[in-house]
């Protein structure tokens, strides 16, 4: 945890010049981020069933899955700017071509592509924050990178859903143009960060190593059942808000909710939670996550629905920025790429198996779906709270 006496406007203050370019960025890529959240709307409105929408974003999981072992390799040896410009270039060539596919084995290998370039970047930024910032001063720069991201995202579903009634093409370009325009700024703005030199460990040796550090796996566990329950947000509860009869644009406005509550509470809040044990917050934020998502049963009308995204919201802000800065400081130095590689799998294995379990689950017995994301969710806090017994920070 960051040390008490640094006030906390002095530590944002106290960010290198790199690291606003890495929340320009952020905020830029985000404000494009439209066509994940209503690909599930996207597919059903074109005439293709809950089980294809599944299939695609299974895909995209498994494009997820690759992302994050490539993007930590080479962040680690090509460097985190590198990374970057890559992952953002060949996503807007992604992105282009996914409007015109015609057939679903089509679609299922563009969003397999999307899901592969578009992920590639983020072990390289989170550990490029770790490179440039200094220790005492990582939770709020990871909390910024967050508010920024949730700027981006309070804007784009909101968007998102007004360009849909119009033409779903214009998602797709928006969201190319908003990943180019990252790349640019990466290419001209953003430091290399560390880089592993020639001897270092090969990738067997750095499993080997993160299997024996207990606080990783526990930590990873812990985080593969919460990220079970982000991703019903961009899948079952698209499907419930239009199942209770709301339009569009209502499920677009609760997914903007959830990043406006992001960038107005998470900054000041994370002002007291720095001051805790990391894992004692992340247990507590985990928990709320999946007690949000339980909401969902009783949700039947708008009030109801907002509910949900607040306590999920409010889970969302205590753990998310206390998690990159923790796993910053349990993860060696020189493999600081690969292990938040190794990390992302726990958030592309979730992709792979929450969105399609939870739309066929949804589909025959929906209540139960809502009560196993509570149960992940508070599982995944006990497991922070186990931790407290294993390696030290």
């Amino acid at each position: 945890m960051e040390p008490h006496n640094h006030n906390f406007l002095t530590s944002l203050k106290a960010l290198p010049r790199a690291a606003w370019f890495i929340f320009v960025g952020t905020f830029i890529n985000r404000c494009g981020m439209l066509v994940v959240p209503f690909l599930t709307l996207y597919l059903t409105r074109h005439g293709y069933t809950i089980a294809d929408a599944a299939t695609a974003l299974v895909a995209y999981g498994v494009g997820h899955l690759f992302a994050t072992l490539i993007g930590g390799h080479l962040a680690d040896s090509i460097g985190r700017k590198h990374t970057i410009v890559i992952s953002m270039f060949t996503t807007a060539v992604a992105m282009c071509f996914l409007p015109h596919a015609q057939t679903l084995n089509e679609i299922i290998i563009l969003t397999f592509l999307t899901g592969l370039t578009g992920e590639i970047y983020r072990p390289a930024v989170n550990a490029l924050i770790a490179d440039i910032v200094p220790v005492e001063h990582r939770i709020t720069a990871y909390a910024a990178n967050r508010t920024a991201l949730n700027a981006g995202w309070a804007f784009g579903p909101a968007m998102a859903g007004l360009l849909a009634k119009y033409s779903w093409s214009f998602l797709f370009y928006a969201d190319a143009a908003t990943s180019l325009i990252y790349g640019i700024i990466a290419l001209y703005a953003l430091p290399h960060g560390n880089r592993s030199s020639k001897t270092t460990k090969a990738w067997h040796g750095i499993w080997k190593e993160a299997f024996t550090n207990t606080a990783f796996l526990l930590f990873a566990a812990a985080n593969l059942l919460v990220a079970i329950c982000f991703n019903q947000l961009n899948s079952t509860f698209s499907l419930l808000v239009t199942d209770r009869g709301f339009d569009l644009w209502i499920y677009g406005l609760l997914n903007s909710l959830n990043g406006l509550l992001v960038v107005c509470v998470e900054l000041p809040l994370t002002s007291i939670t720095r001051r805790f044990h990391p894992r004692k917050v992340i247990a507590l934020g985990y928990s709320l996550c999946g007690v949000g998502l339980m909401l969902a049963m009783w949700a039947q009308t708008v009030a109801g629905l907002i509910t949900v995204i607040v306590v999920f919201t409010l889970g969302e802000i205590i753990a998310m920025p206390m998690c990159a800065a923790h796993l910053a400081t349990i993860a060696p130095e020189k493999y600081r790429g690969r292990y938040m590689g190794m990390f992302g799998l726990t958030w592309a294995t979730a992709l792979l198996i929450g969105p399609a379990a939870g739309l066929n689950l949804y589909a025959a017995l929906p209540n139960l779906w809502w009560l196993i994301c509570g149960g992940c969710g508070i599982l995944a806090g006990a497991l922070m709270l186990i931790q407290l017994t294993g390696r030290a920070e």
